[in-house]
């Protein structure tokens, strides 16, 4: 769950992933926004049991615990959904939902030379700049070094050993995949740091090469670093359509689901 919410925070919302070191892991997140600044993340994290390296044990194994997503959930957080998991064609699924109530509020923190920096925060107004969420952006030194290996007990290759058998493992890679989305209130104008755009989604798509890069060289890779390190970086799109009132209704029943089950189960 830790590589889960750090792969998020470098993608540019929240993301290293505990990768696994083989074609055997995909991981997918999802963020979605509401003109009113509520939303979620779903994220996905797929594992091929039988083209799992055994040295790397279970890359799922905890994950979507309450004690694992207390411990992972970020500023803004409100509540997690029951986490769901499905087995099909050989692959095992976890999906977990995190949402939000204000995106203002939503802040990725990391330690940096003993001192805590905000890596990503947001600065959305409704009413005084509609269609424009502005991000602040505190990533340079993260991305401009390598996606952090997964790190396993009993397991004490060197991070430099590591990354030379990721190498020799490259034509096992095929199935290898990291992908972040994030869905607007309406039609995008830009959004800074994604590389394709398609109606109200921006997309960051990493294949086998593109992680294989991020993880020997650097974790820019995986984006588009100018635009995102560049000044007024933001996701702008076209204020005058609102969002269908069916979709946002079956937010608000998802949410209230999750805040009940996360209100009993998160007793500590």
């Amino acid at each position: 769950m830790r590589r889960t919410i750090e792969l998020i925070v470098i993608l540019g919302l929240c993301l290293g992933v505990c990768l696994g070191l083989g074609g055997c892991f995909q991981a997918d997140v999802d963020a979605l926004l509401f003109d009113d600044g509520a939303g979620k993340f779903d994220i996905f994290l797929s594992v091929h049991r039988s083209k799992l390296p055994l040295l790397l044990g279970d890359p799922l194994a905890g994950v979507g615990e309450v004690e694992d997503l207390r411990r992972y959930t970020s500023s803004g957080i409100v509540a997690w959904s029951e986490p769901q998991r499905t087995e099909a064609d050989g692959w095992e699924r976890v999906h977990l939902t995190a949402f939000f109530d204000d995106i203002n509020a939503v802040r990725f923190l990391r330690l940096r030379d003993a001192a805590v920096v905000e890596l990503l925060g947001f600065d959305y107004d409704n009413r005084a700049r509609p269609g424009h969420l502005g991000m602040r952006v505190d990533m340079e030194p993260e991305l401009a070094a390598p996606l952090p290996l997964p790190e396993r007990e009993g397991l004490e290759l060197s991070p430099d050993v590591l990354r030379q058998l990721v190498g020799m493992l490259r034509p096992m890679l095929g199935d290898l995949r990291l992908s972040l989305s994030f869905e607007a209130p309406a039609q995008l104008t830009r959004a800074s740091g994604f590389r394709q755009l398609e109606e109200r989604t921006a997309r960051l798509v990493a294949d086998r090469d593109v992680v294989l890069s991020a993880l020997q060289e650097q974790s820019g890779a995986l984006l588009d670093v100018d635009a995102l390190l560049g000044a007024d970086a933001a996701i702008e799109w076209d204020a005058a359509v609102k969002t269908l009132p069916l979709k946002r209704q079956r937010f608000d029943l998802e949410r209230q689901v999750a805040r009940e089950w996360w209100k009993a189960n998160n007793t500590r």
